[in-house]
């Protein structure tokens, strides 16, 4: 029978806790490597398994939403916990993701803000459940945010309501049941992870007396990075935007066709958090990168940069593989059964220096 017990997930030991010292980023010749295609996904290709096709500069964001709810992708059958406030008076909608009743904690439990991706323009809580349901499974308390799109809601909008949110968490604490002491994760995936690292800057910056300190970021395939905003010492590095123009699920073409409709500040750390003024506020971060995609080395070179700033890091790479490769209907591939064991890992490593207590299956 399966049950449930506080374990200190690997926290005792020297290697988990230890951060990454900064050292020279990987060689052109590694970096470029990373875009050869997976074999095993090459021989599935081969074989006829088609991969969605990316976003071009005629996508409309208004279809693809409507064929998202009839493909299931939207479905909502738990429907939200709560609707909260946003600063223009309007709200939004959040459900929270709790441990099973055997591995509850009257005492409270580590938690984590959880920011979907979607280019700012699709997605919703069922695009948010699965790294929930992980963090939940863990012993944690999720709160997965339904935050407003784009194009109907441009920048900085989505990252405001994300802060709103946070906002919020940090007045129920109690209620959600949430001990912050045990540490607090903001997360995301693609989009959601330039809001996630975003979300973070300001909430460092402007709450230092809040009981709520985000103690760190899970931050999945980020676009956080742009040709104009990467560090001068890390250029000849940036290279995946050319290299993997016409990658499949996600092209350049498709980074401009979001930038159209979000309509980000080019130089904010709203937008591109690699120029927040001082990286070396950030909690520790654990990223991860796809080998075939175009935004790959947005999370390579932050990476370094934060190293760089002495920011705790933990980085997961899966060459060849395109975007969010994980949510493409490919659960038996090598990289998606890595990617599902990296994933717990890294939050159990996030949890690691806050002291935040992880909850293990026998």
């Amino acid at each position: 029978m399966r049950h449930f017990h506080f374990i200190y997930t690997l926290f005792a030991t020297h290697h988990f806790l230890t951060p990454t010292k900064a050292v020279d980023m990987r060689s052109i010749e590694e970096v470029r490597a990373l875009s050869t295609i997976d074999p095993e996904l090459d021989q599935l290709l081969k074989g006829g398994f088609v991969l969605p096709p990316s976003w071009n500069k005629d996508t409309d964001v208004h279809e693809m939403r409507t064929l998202l709810k009839r493909m299931g992708g939207e479905l909502d059958p738990h429907g939200a916990d709560a609707t909260i406030p946003t600063r223009d008076g309007a709200s939004i909608a959040v459900r929270v993701h709790r441990p099973s009743k055997r591995a509850r904690d009257d005492e409270g439990h580590p938690g984590m803000l959880m920011l979907h991706g979607g280019g700012y323009c699709v997605g919703g809580l069922e695009t948010g459940a699965r790294l929930s349901d992980v963090f939940a499974d863990l012993g944690g308390v999720a709160v997965n945010v339904d935050y407003r799109l784009a194009p109907e809601h441009p920048f900085p909008g989505p990252v405001e309501d994300a802060y709103d949110a946070l906002t919020w968490v940090a007045e129920n604490l109690e209620t959600l049941g949430i001990d912050p002491l045990k540490g607090f994760i903001v997360a995301g995936e693609s989009s959601g992870a330039n809001m996630a690292l975003a979300v973070t800057y300001l909430w460092t910056a402007q709450n230092k007396g809040s009981p709520l300190k985000i103690t760190g970021v899970y931050s999945s395939v980020n676009s956080g990075v742009s040709a104009e905003t990467v560090p001068e010492k890390y250029k000849h590095l940036f290279v995946s935007m050319e290299q993997n123009a016409h990658a499949p699920v996600m092209s350049t073409e498709a980074v401009e066709r979001i930038k159209e409709l979000y309509k980000p500040d080019p130089m904010s750390p709203l937008a591109y958090p690699i120029v927040v003024p001082n990286p070396s506020t950030m909690p520790p971060t654990y990223f991860q990168a796809a080998g075939l995609d175009p935004t790959r080395d947005c999370t390579l070179v932050m990476e370094q940069v934060w190293k760089d700033a002495g920011v705790p890091t933990k980085l997961d790479i899966y060459p060849g593989m395109p975007h969010v490769f994980w949510t493409l209907g490919l659960p038996a591939m090598g990289q998606t059964k890595k990617h599902e064991v990296d994933t717990r890992n890294g939050l159990s490593w996030l949890l690691a220096y806050s002291g935040g207590l992880v909850y293990k299956k026998d």
